[in-house]
């Protein structure tokens, strides 16, 4: 993760919330932020009527949680510049939201340079020594 910063042949994809990717809810890390030169695809947090939360809606499904079609999804990610010619690094709080946008990326739009990084925001948030972008 640390070459992939800087990398213009490499896209960093952060799939938390905009409240995370800026650092206002640091979601349970010692630190908020994001890595350096990712893009956000952001997952919005449902609520239920009391407040509490339902769970994660991503950028690339529908309301009814089904995923969007290949033109929409196509948009969406060349609007961030994730494009099928660099290598993607997904990644989120653990590993869920992420391995939502590679299953996107890889087995509906086809493109073949994409990986996770697994322990996610969950790890680099925790390490003292790894740069962060508020």
């Amino acid at each position: 993760m640390l070459q992939s910063i800087g990398d213009k042949d490499r896209v960093l994809v952060d799939t938390r919330t905009v409240e995370m990717f800026s650092g206002e809810d640091k979601s349970g890390s010692l630190r908020g932020g994001h890595i350096p030169g990712a893009v956000n695809l952001a997952a919005h947090r449902e609520l239920n009527s009391e407040g509490s939360s339902i769970g994660f809606r991503t950028p690339t499904a529908h309301s009814d949680g089904t995923f969007k079609s290949k033109a929409e999804l196509q948009a969406l990610f060349n609007s961030l510049g994730i494009t099928s010619d660099k290598e993607i690094i997904t990644y989120c709080i653990r590993g869920g939201l992420s391995t939502h946008a590679w299953f996107a990326l890889t087995q509906l739009l086809g493109y073949p340079n994409v990986r996770e990084y697994d322990r996610s925001w969950h790890e680099w948030g925790d390490l003292e020594d790894t740069p962060i972008d508020p």
